[in-house]
């Protein structure tokens, strides 16, 4: 394999003395290129430049600082949990994008109550306030408020739709509403709690 040189061709170099060498960096650059991307070629495509994989080496360390400009984001791979992990991030925190996402809560509940059914996992039931808002915690919050949760529930009294009202470090507070404003209470509802 022919080894890049960036020092070709000199000021007085016959560029039918460097061809050999101007070719073979031509080459050698192809070479990487392809490596990540559909190289160059010589039938009529031409290489599209598309990406095959990404390729990126592990940081070592803390994350690396961002670059200048408006609302820059990086995406990077450093070693968590023993092996090489893809991270993200931007001027507000760095999020590990390529770990198992792990379940932190999940129950059903009866909407009039807020009484669990069956065996919660980290769930206290819920409480039920003035204009049917429920409060719902987890006695162990997950790590960062930046948690994914998902709220679903068995229709009665017209509950056509769920309404946020906060997002707790340690739970939600919500509400369900009939088509529409008045607040209602479902059936039943599930709530799962992933990440954070």
């Amino acid at each position: 394999m022919t080894t890049y040189n960036p020092n070709i061709p000199q000021p007085g170099d016959l560029i039918s003395n460097s061809q050999p060498q101007i070719l073979g960096n031509f080459d050698q650059l192809n070479t990487q290129f392809g490596i990540d991307h559909v190289a160059f070629n010589t039938g009529s495509g031409n290489g599209t430049g598309y990406h095959k994989v990404i390729s990126i080496p592990v940081v070592q360390g803390s994350a690396p600082a961002l670059p200048s400009g408006a609302s820059p984001g990086i995406m990077y791979t450093k070693t968590a949990q023993g092996a090489s992990q893809l991270f993200w991030r931007n001027a507000n925190d760095e999020q590990q994008i390529t770990q198992e996402v792990p379940l932190r809560a999940s129950i059903v509940f009866t909407g009039a109550t807020g009484v669990h059914l069956g065996t919660p996992f980290n769930a206290n039931d819920a409480t039920i306030g003035g204009g049917n808002q429920y409060t719902w915690t987890m006695p162990t919050p997950p790590p960062s408020v930046n948690y994914y949760y998902n709220i679903s529930f068995v229709t009665a009294n017209g509950a056509s739709r769920v309404t946020i009202n906060s997002k707790l470090s340690n739970g939600l507070v919500f509400q369900f509403f009939n088509t529409g404003t008045t607040p209602v209470l479902p059936a039943e509802v599930c709530i799962m709690v992933w990440g954070g």
